[in-house]
């Protein structure tokens, strides 16, 4: 479900030699981020946050919501809310 969900809306960039790969938005990787739950990742989460001044939040807490409620991840939707709320911008 999830891959799906990102493969829907990957968008190609071209790399260096031509070659054209699938990438996915900042946002989909800071969800799949926090579900990988991993010390590094949520570094890396807070990392993304603090210099997303263009990152849609919304979108991010609308994705977190429907899966941490489908797959019971209370703790991983807290340890969300708490970076966003304490490093997004604005």
């Amino acid at each position: 479900m999830i891959e799906r969900t990102l493969q829907a809306g990957a968008s190609f960039h071209e790399f260096s030699g031509g070659i054209l790969l699938p990438t996915i938005s900042a946002e989909d990787v800071v969800v799949m981020k926090t579900l990988a739950g991993r010390d590094q990742d949520w570094i890396d989460v807070k990392n993304v946050v603090v210099q997303g001044d263009r990152l849609d939040i919304e979108a991010i807490d609308q994705r977190m919501e429907s899966i941490c409620e489908l797959y019971e991840h209370d703790e991983t939707w807290d340890r969300w809310r708490e970076i966003k709320d304490r490093y997004a911008p604005g």
